[in-house]
C-alpha cells in the first residue's frame, strides 16, 4: 500500500464468499477490509481492539455486543459509518 487508495478498490466481493483483507495488522490494532456477497455475514465474535464499520456499497445489519448484551442494532447503508469504543475495566 503506501499510497492514497478508494477502499472499494482494495477489496472485491465474490460469489457465495465473505473476502477480508487486512491493511494493518499490528499489536496495537488491526485494519480488516471485507467484501460480504448477498446473504453472508459473520458469526458473533469477540475483538480486542475498537471496532470501525463503513458500508461502501449496498446495506447491511451490524450489531454490536458487549458482555452478550447488544448495544447496537442498526441497519448501516452506503457511505454511512459506525464507530464503537470499548473501554475495558
Amino acid at each position: 500500500m503506501g499510497q492514497p487508495s478508494k477502499i472499494d478498490e482494495l477489496v472485491s466481493d465474490q460469489a457465495g464468499s465473505i473476502v477480508i483483507r487486512e491493511i494493518i495488522n499490528k499489536s496495537t490494532g488491526r485494519v480488516p477490509i471485507f467484501a460480504f456477497d448477498e446473504g453472508q455475514g459473520l458469526s458473533a465474535h469477540a475483538a480486542r481492539f475498537d471496532a470501525l464499520g463503513r458500508v461502501v456499497e449496498g446495506e447491511t445489519q451490524i450489531v454490536l455486543l458487549v458482555r452478550v448484551e447488544p448495544i447496537v442494532d442498526l441497519p448501516i447503508f452506503a457511505g454511512q459509518c459506525l464507530a464503537r469504543r470499548f473501554y475495558r475495566v
